[in-house]
């Protein structure tokens, strides 16, 4: 089962700027650790690299959840790329997936 991200280094004054993650957050992490059968199967499926995309990352709580989650069921060669209009969140979100220890590439 895999964990909320550590987010201990998002503080107060980062919510004026980046999306503080919040019940939506919390909830779509929850929904994608109840399909992680069914996300194993389809990745299973799949020739190459596993990949994923997160717009609108925000705090990058979600693409740092759903990387760990991968390597959790075994694929360690995954490429997690986020998006976000703000360069903020983009700041965040690789500071949220360093913490964790994934990587995560995030561009504007």
């Amino acid at each position: 089962m895999a964990r909320l991200p550590n987010l201990d280094h998002f503080h107060l004054l980062d919510a004026e700027f980046v999306y503080e993650p919040s019940d939506d957050t919390f909830l779509l992490c929850d929904a994608i650790q109840n399909e992680k059968k069914l996300i194993d199967s389809l990745l299973g499926r799949c020739d190459g690299i596993p990949t994923i995309l997160e717009v609108g990352s925000g705090s990058g709580c979600v693409i740092t959840f759903t990387t760990i989650l991968l390597r959790n069921l075994g694929y360690n060669n995954i490429l997690s790329m986020a998006t976000d209009i703000n360069p903020k969140a983009i700041a965040m979100t690789q500071k949220t997936a360093k913490s964790n220890g994934v990587s995560v590439e995030a561009v504007v």
